[in-house]
């Protein structure tokens, strides 16, 4: 694939490498990029000094994609500028690469320079006409709106069995405008993407924001470089369906989803509790138990990219039979519903009229009820075993717990903290045990940075 610009001269030369990544370098041709692109698919120095010049400058892409599985990125530097293409995909692909800066208007480019004294600036190319293939770069709506001044806001997408969040999120990770609707599981996949994308664009249309993409973060397995969804058992309409190709394709720009669990680990690891952390588990305790684990800054993904499940380790193979179809998992013990089951269990013969909420054993606890202090030691006890676990096989810097059992944390984490320095062979005593910071809108912050991560790190799903 070969690109000229408008004096004709060569602009874009590819080699294709490895697993279906494509890398480019512009104007002048780069002889090293192309004999040599190993230097950018492995830990060479190259690629950390790349790495390092786009963390130092928080450089942001000037070239966008309009498939979701093709990420484009882009530094410039003294007589060169390197441009990478990735395709995620399983197939080949043809894109529309658009530039996200202002075009240059002369009829010939000159080389940007670089000043030592200033921070790299992005490669700024000029139109491009494309022999051989479907790329083009022109100027698209969105590079308009940013000559204009508009807001860039990812759009941030939190589906839940009950219900999905809608929200409008700037880079810092502060929510500027969300909604909420019902999933309506029932209805099918159909209905609840077309109320999503409803939500999304009277946000927009609300703030005068201009999107910069799109993340999601989703109940349930995902397929994180494919979008596809699968088995879910509380949304069962939804198998095999894809959020991504339905939100890039209406929206006209780039969409990834993760996990919810990975989300919100994303989401405090970037702008929460997390913040600074190369590696930090983030576990949510409520109606059922989910687990994010983020190590050396990356989500950790299990073999294809599926998400490990931490809410279904065994516990006690001889415990309660859990919605997965295993007895004694860590939900099944742990999980909100649980301990209001063992509550209900042991009241029966106390002409207990209705069964209790989890927020409300909590609060007899409190106020001294010894049944209701029972069923929390309890659930202190399957709690600080699970992190235990997790501990002992991932020692992270920092455990965070969130969910609405947590709001009660001080009643468990006694518990929790005794449990995990019993062990002396794993210097427990390294890992922070500390609560979630970002909330109520953890999920929609998370859903942004899954964005983020995949579209402006290039880290990210190698």
């Amino acid at each position: 694939m070969i690109a000229v610009d408008q004096a004709g001269r060569p602009a874009l030369v590819t080699n294709q490498v490895g697993k279906g990544k494509t890398l480019l370098s512009a104007y002048p041709i780069e002889t090293y990029l192309a004999d040599k692109p190993a230097a950018f698919e492995t830990d060479e120095p190259a690629f950390r000094i790349y790495q390092a010049f786009r963390e130092w400058t928080g450089v942001v892409t000037p070239f966008r994609s309009g498939e979701p599985l093709v990420v484009v990125s882009s530094l410039a530097a003294v007589d060169h500028g390197y441009t990478e293409l990735v395709n995620h995909a399983a197939t080949a692909k043809h894109v529309t690469i658009t530039s996200a800066k202002p075009q240059r208007r002369e009829a010939c480019p000159k080389q940007p320079q670089y000043d030592c004294a200033r921070k790299p600036r992005l490669l700024d190319s000029g139109p491009a006409s494309v022999r051989g293939c479907n790329l083009q770069l022109e100027m698209s709506r969105s590079e308009r709106s940013d000559q204009e001044g508009s807001v860039r806001m990812v759009g941030a997408v939190d589906i839940g069995g009950t219900k999905i969040a809608a929200g409008l999120v700037d880079e810092a990770g502060r929510v500027l405008a969300k909604q909420e609707i019902p999933t309506d599981a029932e209805k099918g996949f159909d209905v609840a993407i077309k109320a999503t994308i409803e939500a999304l664009s009277a946000l927009l249309r609300s703030t005068d924001a201009q999107l910069q993409g799109i993340g999601v973060g989703c109940t349930g397995p995902v397929d994180p470089l494919t979008g596809v969804l699968g088995g879910i058992n509380t949304l069962p309409l939804w198998t095999g369906r894809n959020l991504v190709e339905h939100l890039s394709r209406h929206f006209g720009v780039s969409a990834a989803v993760e996990n919810d669990a990975d989300a919100v680990a994303l989401g405090e690891a970037r702008c929460g509790a997390g913040k600074g952390k190369d590696s930090v588990v983030c576990i949510t305790v409520g109606t059922g138990i989910g687990g994010g684990v983020m190590l050396n800054g990356q989500v950790y993904r299990g073999v294809r990219g599926n998400h490990p499940e931490l809410g279904h380790q065994i516990i006690d193979s001889t415990g309660p039979l859990c919605t997965c179809g295993q007895h004694g998992c860590w939900e099944s013990l742990a999980s909100g519903p649980a301990m209001e089951l063992w509550m209900q269990e042991n009241t029966a013969s106390r002409n207990e009229q209705k069964p209790l909420t989890a927020k409300e054993i909590c609060r007899l606890a409190e106020n001294g009820h010894e049944l209701a202090m029972r069923a929390v030691q309890r659930e202190g006890r399957y709690l600080a075993i699970g992190i235990a676990n997790v501990i002992t096989c991932f020692l992270p810097e920092v455990v965070l717990l969130g969910g609405s059992v947590m709001k009660s944390a001080q009643l468990f984490l006694p518990e929790i903290r005794a449990m995990i320095g019993g062990c002396q062979i794993v210097p427990s005593h390294l890992c922070e045990i500390s609560l979630v910071s970002l909330g109520d809108d953890a999920g929609l912050i998370g859903a942004a940075q899954v964005w983020h991560q995949r579209f402006q790190n290039t880290r990210s799903l190698l």
